[in-house]
């Protein structure tokens, strides 16, 4: 059955992380408007299933990296970025499904502290929002603009707390 599993596998893996975070952050964000014990329980599992595949796709994302570099070794400065994003976006990501737990959990008890959780799961979720789609821009832009070459140039940068 060769060829059945892709090479480089990353490409195939990416795009997971990016539709159960997305989708998670999506319930989390509808669960402040229409109480639902079900919906943070769904918002819980698709962020815990994206926390696990934005950490397996940085991890194959190491091995794409060397192969992208032999064909396009322009493209150093934008994959250092993308890795850099990357990187912070599954331990972002593990922090909100840590605070969808949370809210789960909490959730029984209205009152303070729940709702302190409510905000910060909020706040988490906004900032795993604005991680997901720089990892994700930056894994585009690799593509089309070093592979394809239809994308015109763009400044893209690191996050300001990375070296």
């Amino acid at each position: 059955m060769k060829g059945f599993i892709p090479d480089p596998l990353h490409p195939a893996i990416a795009h997971f992380p990016i539709a159960f975070l997305l989708l998670g952050i999506l319930l989390a964000i509808l669960s402040l408007f229409v109480y639902r014990k079900q919906l943070l329980i769904l918002s819980f599992t698709l962020s815990l299933l994206g926390t696990g595949a934005a950490y397996y796709a940085q991890k194959t994302g190491d091995d794409a990296a060397d192969a992208f570099l032999k064909e396009y070794p322009e493209a150093t400065p934008t994959i250092d970025v993308h890795c850099a994003w990357g990187d912070l976006t599954w331990k972002v990501a593990a922090i909100f499904t840590f605070s969808c737990l949370l809210v789960a959990i909490l959730s029984r008890k209205p009152g303070k502290a729940s709702n302190i959780f409510w905000t910060l799961n909020l706040l988490v979720a906004l900032i795993l929002l604005y991680f997901v789609y720089n990892t994700a821009h930056t894994g585009s832009y690799m593509v089309y603009h070093h592979a394809v070459k239809i994308a015109p140039e763009l400044k893209i940068s690191k996050p300001l707390f990375v070296k």
